[in-house]
Order: C-alpha cells, then structure tokens, then sequence
C-alpha cells in the first residue's frame, strides 16, 4: 500500500453475503514497480473468528 499523496486504504466494502461467507474487500493504492505511478489494487479477507484470514 502506498500512503504518499493521495494515496492509502480508499474503501472497505462487506461482501453483499458477509453474513455467509464473512468476506470483506478493501481496496487501496499500490505503487507501480519503477515506484512512478499509483494504481489501485483490491484484496478480499475472510472472517473467521475474532481474525481475518486470507
């Protein structure tokens, strides 16, 4: 996650079925590889207990 600028953790979103599957999506910005540019990245955890697994 780059938190320079503009960037950083933009949303958390639960899953339209969270109370199922437990699954939670964030959504962040990532540095490029030459470390030039952002783009913006998703990753999904599931719950599981009292932690989050991927």
């Amino acid at each position: 996650m780059d938190v320079q600028g503009q960037g950083g953790l933009l949303d958390v979103q639960l899953d339209s079925d969270f109370a199922r599957n437990r699954t939670i999506y964030f959504c962040f910005s990532e540095p490029s590889a030459d470390k030039k540019a952002n783009s913006t990245a998703l990753a999904r955890a599931a719950q599981r207990g009292a932690e989050a697994a991927d």
